[in-house]
């Protein structure tokens, strides 16, 4: 994954791809990020996001939080619903995981920033998230 930080932002500066468990009816465009029927996610180069809300940004969280935003970034434009929307978080917290089970994160950081989705997410969109 390759980025660049660019005024409290970050823009991929080479396209990729990252497999999901996340399967629509149709894949959903959006101008810098792809879902696939198959699971893909990819994220073209130009794609913008924050980073993680309320935490430090780390190189270990850089990934699901793109990956979030994405998601977030779709459901901003209609592009996907409320079920798929809460499946990107729950890809969130799959990818933090991950990070935990390599040794790169502590379980309460994964946790916490997983709550803190859940959040921001009731706070922005007003969308309760069971």
């Amino acid at each position: 994954m390759e980025y660049e930080k660019i005024d409290f932002k970050y823009r991929i500066i080479k396209t990729f791809w990252i497999q999901t468990p996340m399967r629509p009816d149709k894949t959903v465009k959006s101008t810098f990020s792809t879902l696939a029927t198959n699971g893909r996610l990819y994220f073209i180069r130009g794609f913008l996001w924050n980073g993680a809300d309320w935490a430090k940004d780390t190189k270990n969280v850089m990934l699901p939080s793109a990956a979030h935003d994405s998601g977030c970034s779709m459901y901003l434009k209609g592009l996907i619903g409320d079920k798929l929307r809460r499946e990107f978080d729950d890809f969130f917290k799959e990818l933090m995981d991950r990070e935990v089970e390599k040794g790169n994160m502590a379980q309460f950081r994964a946790n916490y920033m997983y709550k803190a989705v859940k959040i921001n997410t009731w706070r922005r969109y007003g969308i309760e998230n069971p």
